[in-house]
């Protein structure tokens, strides 16, 4: 059986490979939002190299994924930390490495472009040149949200800003980390460092070599963010995986295509706090801890202090666990009664309630009062803010009309390919049997909540152009959803003359498929348009 879900997905791999570099459909709507494609004719050298040096790494990061795998399961905390460190490392040179296959002008020299322009994000641009005191910047906030810039400032909290401000404060106070950061810059990016610098906004705004040290911190923040989600990714996990089952699920992660090519987007560094809440969360559901509760509660309001997206977030997560406490009579009466009655949907109703309370209570005591706390520091009504940035976000769509009903099923390709299509396959065997196994309570849980939130977006057109980009925070929870665990828990699952249980050949397998797939995206598309 899990033979055919491999061929299956070597068949999605061609289809995607043929799709994105021989045709020129166009990826999206023409007039209303396309992403771009890659030179290839003029540079079939660069191409081979690149594919030739991102085989390599991709060979690499399976090793240490397969000989993980041999450990993961039997090994004490310690050596599980190892692993999981190693991982997280290996995963690194992947994003990098891969980043440098393109075609020169496409590798990452992107990262300084995009931190730096106005058009492109404008949060280091703002923080460093028209920015002069932090606490005045939040005082005038909810003023520069009534502007009604439906762009990257009107549409976000102050969060961002924020950021650079302290990466700002850092390089300023201890100027010798310039020198060592500035050291780590690859060349590619030294060249667009050397272009800014002469660039058109030279005059109106210095580039000094701390502000490259502040924009390849950031570059490396949203690289590390990647990295550093598979550690809460694996223990989310664990919740209801085995070690091995959690293992094999992380490694699909930095293989998504769409995380590598909008690397170093905020979209991209906000997956490691999404994953960080999502785990205190469930966590403080499942021992019913308000502490947890208030952690959850902590790191989600920090991330919508930096973005809206955290909003149907933690939606899903509170949609899981409810749906989890629902279902969940563990805390029902051990011996039931002779004559056993169907569970009354009341008490059903009253048991979730007595669930989520606790951790509730703790989480809205830490949203509210952290609000507070910087209302009264910062001088700044967030609330006010966060209903302000709604009302841009939804003013993008009058400056920019969408054809709702036509993004629907472009959304749909475009989430499979950003995704990467084995990851698409087991991703969708998982959730159809989410729905169907209530048995394994947070399999169903998390399948159902993520149908009915990802379905809200999908249907409200909030996401009509960029989904591959703007549903990134949204994406570590398919990695929640994968079929992983068919591929050890087989009865056919011995081991072979080599000690390797046939059926992680076949998750091998699908981790190579989807490496090609994310190495042939990442090699073919663009992210961003440089030119505007």
């Amino acid at each position: 059986m899990k033979a055919v879900w491999l061929w299956s997905m070597a068949i999605t791999v061609v289809f995607a490979i043929g799709l994105l570099w021989f045709t020129e459909i166009p990826l999206g709507i023409p007039g209303e939002w396309t992403w771009k494609r890659l030179p290839s004719e003029e540079t079939t050298n660069e191409v081979v190299l690149g594919s030739l040096q991102a085989g390599v790494l991709g060979l690499v990061f399976a090793a240490v994924a397969w000989f993980g795998l041999g450990h993961i399961s039997t090994g004490s905390l310690r050596q599980v930390a190892g692993w999981l460190a190693g991982l997280m490392l290996a995963s690194m040179a992947w994003l990098f490495g891969v980043q440098e296959s393109p075609p020169d002008g496409f590798r990452l020299s992107k990262a300084p472009w995009v931190l730096y322009y106005p058009s492109m994000t404008g949060y280091f641009y703002k923080a460093r040149y028209e920015v002069t005191d932090t606490r005045d910047f939040l005082s005038k906030y909810e003023a520069l949200m009534a502007e009604g810039d439906v762009l990257h400032v009107g549409t976000h909290p102050p969060g961002m800003f924020v950021m650079y401000r302290g990466l700002i404060a850092m390089v300023d106070r201890h100027p010798g980390l310039v020198p060592v950061v500035n050291a780590t810059v690859p060349v590619s990016a030294e060249a667009a460092f050397e272009q800014i610098e002469s660039g058109p906004f030279r005059d109106k705004a210095p580039f000094t070599a701390s502000d490259r040290a502040v924009i390849w911190l950031g570059a490396l923040l949203a690289h590390g963010s990647v990295a550093f989600t598979m550690l809460p990714l694996f223990g989310l996990l664990r919740l209801w995986m085995s070690r091995a089952g959690a293992w094999k699920a992380i490694c699909f992660w930095p293989l998504f295509p769409a995380v590598v090519v909008f690397l170093p987007k905020c979209d991209v560094l906000f997956t490691g706090l999404v994953v960080t809440f999502a785990w205190a969360w469930l966590t403080a559901v499942q021992r019913r801890s308000i502490v947890l509760g208030c952690v959850a509660g902590l790191l989600g309001w920090i991330g919508l202090c930096l973005s809206l997206v955290f909003l149907p977030i933690g939606l899903l997560a509170f949609l899981a666990t409810a749906i989890y406490a629902y279902g969940d009579r563990s805390s029902e009466v051990a011996e039931p009664p002779a004559m056993p009655e169907p569970p009354s949907r009341n008490a059903a109703i009253k048991r979730t309630i007595a669930r989520l309370a606790g951790p509730a209570l703790g989480g809205g005591v830490a949203v509210i009062g952290m609000t507070i706390l910087l209302g009264v520091v910062g001088q700044i009504n967030l609330l006010a803010v966060w209903v302000a940035n709604y009302r841009n976000h939804a003013g993008f769509y009058a400056q920019y009309p969408r054809t709702r009903w036509l993004w629907v099923p472009v959304n749909a390709l475009e989430l499979i390919l950003a995704i990467g299509t084995p990851v698409a396959v087991l991703a969708g065997i998982g959730l159809v049997r989410g729905w169907k196994n209530k048995d394994r309570r947070w399999n169903h849980a998390l399948a159902c909540a993520v149908s009915i939130v990802w379905g809200l977006l999908w249907l409200s057109g909030k996401n009509s152009g960029e989904a591959a980009r703007l549903w990134i925070p949204l994406m570590p929870f398919v990695v929640c959803l994968l079929a992983v665990e068919d591929f050890h828990q087989a009865p056919d699952d011995s081991a072979t003359d080599e000690g390797a249980p046939r059926d992680s050949r076949v998750w091998l397998g699908s981790l190579l498929l989807q490496a090609v797939v994310c190495v042939a995206t990442v090699m073919r598309i663009s992210g961003f348009h440089y030119g505007q």
